[in-house]
């Protein structure tokens, strides 16, 4: 029997499993949509479905989408960022050869953090270069996109990731400098000859750890440019993954939420900063951010990735990221902080009803029991008191940050 004395159901049944089981085997399938017209839908359904796109290819982007059907097809779109490379400073402050020159540069960044900048001027300048690669993505992707109307796309809207997944100059670095196998010295360039300063084996190590999590750089959005960011309402899932190796500044990201109208689901895997100064101006940042975030958005899921140390000096910002994820309980359905928070803090300021919230994930960053739970227990006591007040809840995971505690 020819192809076309088939049933309509059969072939389309036959079309659509080769288009599966080519796309999953990693294959194109540019050539099938060329074959008949009754093929392209089939194909390109499957073709457009996810798109991993780099800010330069946004004009190619452009063209293949504005045949319409094309936009009912697409759920997921993986933005790749393109940051500049850069390099060492030539900065004055240190002799020997290069390598002693970028060993000095990474302990001035390990042990200052931002305020490295006194010494390294240059360092801003290259942080601008990268927030203003940043923005220019955003803009190039969200000024396409601002044209496109909800009716256009998918039922469940699209789906969008950014990706940052380029390593930096001192990320680079850190791959090379562990292969080093002489000691290390750093040459400081003083007022009449260059003195040598060993450095201890722990100390190189948290230097390396540093260099390993980019020292204190974030991307951030140009804010002069950033109000120009056009509004979508066809984005329905923000995502940053573990895919991207750099930080994102929780302003810019919010800048971000905020052009996104139909926003419903934010996810956010968070890497470990370098040291407790640095994660405790992200969680300053990033408590302020979420008061600010949209109604629509209902589902939060914020996750930190590899274990956290356990911190001895109290942060005041656990407290306040806490209360202001307990306040946003009132709009959401889910909500998953599989980030250090204090959770004493949230269950406390839950006195409202959260008559939607039917999935509750925390992670604690203040001791939850000593011993095997009880009703004694005065967290506990506060979880049960807050659960009254979610009528819907099915899930509730409440576990501690400490790994000798669980």
């Amino acid at each position: 029997m020819s192809w076309f004395k088939l049933p309509f159901e059969l072939r389309h049944d036959i079309l659509s499993r080769l288009a599966e089981a080519e796309s999953h085997n990693g294959k194109t399938l540019t050539g099938y949509t060329m074959v008949a017209s009754e093929w392209q839908p089939l194909f390109e359904r499957v073709t457009f479905k996810t798109l991993r796109i780099q800010a330069s290819e946004l004009e190619s982007f452009q063209a293949m989408f504005r045949v319409r059907q094309r936009r009912a097809y697409l759920r997921k779109i993986d933005l790749v960022l393109e940051l500049p490379q850069h390099n060492h400073l030539k900065q004055k402050l240190f002799g020997g050869t290069r390598d002693d020159r970028v060993i000095g540069q990474m302990a001035i960044m390990a042990r200052g953090g931002d305020g490295a900048k006194r010494f390294l001027p240059g360092l801003e300048h290259q942080q601008k270069q990268n927030n203003m690669a940043f923005t220019q993505a955003m803009c190039s992707l969200f000024g396409q996109l601002a044209m496109w109307r909800r009716e256009h796309v998918h039922r469940e809207g699209i789906a969008l990731e950014i990706i940052a997944d380029s390593m930096s100059y001192w990320q680079r670095t850190e791959t090379r400098m562990r292969r080093r196998a002489s000691p290390v010295v750093i040459h400081f360039d003083g007022l009449w000859e260059i003195e040598p300063i060993p450095v201890s084996p722990l100390t190189w190590e948290r230097y390396l750890e540093a260099a390993k999590s980019d020292f204190h750089f974030s991307l951030d959005l140009d804010y002069r440019a950033a109000r120009l960011l056009p509004r979508v309402q066809v984005i329905t899932s923000l995502i940053i993954s573990r895919r991207s190796i750099r930080h994102f500044d929780p302003r810019g990201i919010s800048e971000i939420i905020h052009c996104l109208s139909a926003l419903t689901t934010f996810i956010w895997e968070v890497w470990p900063r370098a040291h407790r100064k640095m994660k405790q101006d992200f969680d300053d940042r990033l408590s302020k951010a979420i008061s600010n975030w949209p109604s629509s958005l209902n589902d939060i899921r914020i996750t930190q990735l590899r274990p956290l140390r356990v911190h001895c000096r109290p942060n005041q910002y656990l407290a306040e990221l806490g209360s202001g994820l307990a306040l946003r309980c009132q709009l959401l359905t889910r909500l998953s902080i599989n980030y250090s928070i204090d959770a004493f803090t949230f269950f406390r300021t839950i006195t409202h009803q959260c008559h939607n919230l039917q999935h509750l994930f925390l992670r604690s960053e203040k001791m939850i029991i000593d011993e095997l739970p009880g009703l004694n227990s005065h967290l506990i006591s506060m979880a049960v008191g807050a659960v009254h007040r979610m009528p819907r809840l099915r899930f509730l995971v409440l576990y501690n940050t400490s790994y000798s505690h669980v």
